[in-house]
């Protein structure tokens, strides 16, 4: 049995085409967006200054070196 309506199917259409326009944009915002070349920086410099090391009795130890 065929309970919608044609108001029922137009607004099922009208949503379905709201809803693409709204995944379409998310996409494009999420490939445009980059972090600061700033961040990496921290980021690298942060990479080359940390010390991970395992011991025996304590497990692992973080250490920065500057």
């Amino acid at each position: 049995m065929n309970d919608s309506t044609f108001f029922d199917q137009q607004h099922l259409n009208e949503l379905k085409k709201q809803e693409k326009a709204l995944n379409d944009l998310l996409k494009n915002k999420a490939n445009n967006q980059k972090p600061k070349k700033e961040s990496v920086n921290n980021i690298l410099a942060y990479s080359k200054a940390v010390s991970v090391r395992h011991t025996d009795q304590l497990g692992y130890i973080e250490q920065l070196l500057n």
